[in-house]
């Protein structure tokens, strides 16, 4: 439903009903590769997609909700080596990217008129892509090129305002931790396995249309 205002001195929003939106903001993420650090990676890039969900304003102006969201991001790390071995270049070069993300959360506000401050808790999902070439005396070899989706969980915390009649705009931060997941590629022509611990800190901007 549309924001109804209360006739009461702190004329407060209501903010129960359902919502879809928007949502745009920046991606600092980190890979940590067990057993060989140099293809750990600081990277970042923005992000942006939707997001769909319902509020339920309490009589004591506590709110809480459910919401789900998807979007992708451009963020990609890179990472070059350059050994000389006897006189002769040995060039390693790394890549990470997470190109979609999606989460499931709740939250819990507290109402205070036209604004709402909350918390924010879930399980969250991420397609995460790690490769590596390396390329000695004019041969290249791929050594590994994988996707794996990613599973964890997020907190963060947000304010919400009301902007109009059915209008609200959201800024929130969100820390997510993927989890780990097991890629398998090649070092030196032999087989070689990494864990890849992948963590997330985001700061984004939405516009709900509330019905």
């Amino acid at each position: 439903m549309m924001f109804a205002v209360q006739a009461a001195a702190a004329e407060s929003a209501s903010w129960s009903g359902y919502y879809v939106g928007i949502h745009g903001g920046y991606d600092w993420l980190d890979t940590d590769i067990g057993n060989y650090q140099f293809y750990d990676q600081d990277y970042e890039g923005f992000s942006g997609g939707i997001q769909a969900g319902v509020d339920h304003h309490l009589p004591n102006n506590f709110v809480v909700g459910l919401s789900v969201d998807f979007g992708l991001s451009d963020t990609t790390g890179r990472r070059t080596l350059v050994s000389d071995i006897g006189g002769l270049l040995f060039v390693t070069d790394a890549r990470v990217e997470r190109d979609a993300y999606g989460a499931l959360r709740g939250r819990l506000g507290y109402a205070l008129g036209d604004f709402l401050p909350y918390a924010t808790v879930g399980i969250a999902w991420a397609r995460h892509k790690v490769s590596y070439t390396q390329t000695f005396m004019g041969t290249t070899v791929t050594n590994l090129q994988q996707k794996q989706d990613h599973r964890g969980w997020l907190a963060g915390a947000g304010v919400e305002y009301a902007v109009a009649n059915s209008l609200s705009l959201k800024v929130e931060y969100l820390y997510t931790d993927y989890g780990s997941e097991d890629y398998r590629g090649f070092w030196l022509g032999f087989p070689a396995d990494g864990t890849v611990d992948l963590t997330s800190h985001n700061t984004r901007l939405g516009l709900n249309y509330r019905f």
